[in-house]
């Protein structure tokens, strides 16, 4: 395999399909972005409502958006344009936030690690101020939860 001389006299052996790159003399080196407040269900609405006060937002758009997760083909589909669009703007370690939805949030973590993308990914629990559909009580949020934990381990 290849390895990487290093000045000190020390030799680091490269996995492989590593690629060194040479800089510019000029050029820099910029690390991964890391996000750490992110909701990657809100990208299918991304800039819609700034107009409204949040409850309203949260009501008129983020609620029913969210609640579309139960159908893991539309999850699916916002989740990727998430991590996509989050790597393109080189975010490479994320803390996502999910839903109600296990399968929802599982599968999610499983696009970003997919992806090549850090995620830390948490499951949202809500038994109060949202819609009746959106909510869940506190014994199935406990279930989903563990589900969920042992799901992403």
């Amino acid at each position: 395999g290849s390895s990487l001389v290093l000045r000190e006299g020390g030799e680091v052996v490269l996995s492989r399909g590593c690629v060194i790159r040479d800089l510019p003399a000029r050029g820099f080196l910029c690390p991964g972005l890391v996000d750490t407040h992110t909701h990657a269900p809100q990208f299918s609405f991304t800039g819609i409502g700034y107009d409204l006060q949040l409850l309203d937002w949260l009501n008129k758009y983020t609620f029913p958006s969210e609640a579309k997760f139960k159908d893991s083909a539309f999850a699916a589909r916002v989740c990727r344009n998430a991590v996509a669009r989050t790597l393109r703007n080189g975010t490479t370690s994320c803390m996502y936030f999910a839903t109600i939805h296990t399968d929802a949030a599982l599968q999610l973590g499983r696009i970003a690690s997919g992806m090549g993308q850090r995620a830390f990914v948490g499951k949202v629990n809500m038994d109060r101020n949202a819609p009746e559909s959106y909510c869940e009580t506190t014994a199935d949020s406990l279930a989903e939860t563990e589900r969920f934990v042992e799901g992403m381990l």
